[in-house]
């Protein structure tokens, strides 16, 4: 009497309380000497609303990968829960010299509210390769219970350290925003701004080259000869450093060239040639003289091409 007391009230007490831990609804189905089985089960009977459970289902046969064959196999019906997480791993195993074929299914389930959630019936829809024919099996029902949702587990890093962080990175961002931002606007000034007129160019060339009040006559007139040959190229297209000065004189009266300037540029170079090429030498009266025609030639088209411009620039406003 004794004994079937201590089986009554401590074994099976026992033997309930752990099956409480681990809810299993189990399936199989036996064919010609051999079983499958379909197995649910979760890992509580209990889960805190902020907090995921597991639902494992696991289809096993004894022999061969293809013996069997699943046809349907849908996510399980819940209530109360969602589906946030799935995966699925197929293996192989030998138990008591039988080879057995595995599938697994892993579903991380959210619940909704508190209260009951159920996991309902999974149906697996399969087929016997051997008998062919279709069969079905079914799990039973699983009870959970959503219970109050557990405490958050507090950040143990200083808030400001985040703080520095979003600093360092908003300074970054800014930074790099100016940069950009000053670059393209440099960008853009020097695809605005258009280049000096040819003439300002070489009217800064004539004064950084020849010194009038430091003149040197050797080189004086060969410098002021290759100046007014570049501009003369450059200008009207022509090949005035490689020809001889009749054939430059010559393009210049089938250019727009005022015909005095064509003689003016003549008397130059002509001397200029004269000085090179002989014994003669130079004086400070003649480059004086000199660099005043050319420089005046140069204003003269500098100031015909600003006011082009600026009569242009009136007519875009008129209209």
């Amino acid at each position: 009497m004794q004994k079937k007391s201590i089986f009554f009230f401590v074994i099976i007490p026992a033997l309930v309380a752990l099956n409480a831990q681990m809810i299993i609804a189990q399936s199989s189905v036996d064919s010609l000497n051999t079983r499958i089985e379909i197995l649910a089960k979760i890992e509580k009977t209990k889960v805190p609303l902020n907090r995921t459970i597991q639902l494992y289902i696991t289809l096993s046969w004894m022999g061969g990968p293809d013996r069997y064959s699943i046809i349907s196999f849908d996510n399980p019906v819940l209530t109360n829960f969602d589906i946030v997480g799935t995966s699925t791993v197929n293996r192989s195993d030998v138990i008591n010299q039988q080879a057995y074929v595995f599938k697994d299914y892993v579903y991380t389930l959210q619940p909704r509210d508190l209260g009951m959630a159920y996991v309902e019936g999974v149906i697996v829809k399969y087929r016997d390769s051997v008998l062919e024919r279709d069969e079905n099996m079914v799990t039973q029902r699983i009870p959970i219970e959503v219970i109050d949702p557990l405490p958050e587990p507090v950040s143990s890093n200083p808030i400001w350290i985040y703080a520095l962080i979003i600093i360092v990175i908003l300074g970054f961002v800014i930074g790099f925003y100016f940069w950009f931002k000053r670059r393209r606007e440099a960008k853009e000034e020097l695809e605005i701004e258009p280049p000096p007129p040819l003439e300002e160019v070489y009217l800064n060339l004539l004064r950084e080259q020849i010194k009038l009040d430091l003149p040197n006559l050797t080189e004086d007139f060969a410098s002021l000869s290759k100046l007014i040959r570049r501009y003369l190229t450059e200008r009207f297209k022509i090949q005035a450093l490689e020809g001889t000065t009749d054939q430059l004189l010559q393009d210049l009266h089938e250019s727009d060239m005022e015909e005095h300037q064509v003689r003016s540029l003549k008397e130059v170079l002509t001397r200029c040639d004269e000085i090179k090429f002989s014994a003669i030498e130079g004086t400070t009266e003649e480059l004086n003289r000199f660099y005043t025609l050319f420089e005046g030639i140069l204003q003269y088209f500098l100031q015909q091409k600003e006011t082009t411009e600026a009569n242009n620039l009136t007519e875009k406003k008129e209209k």
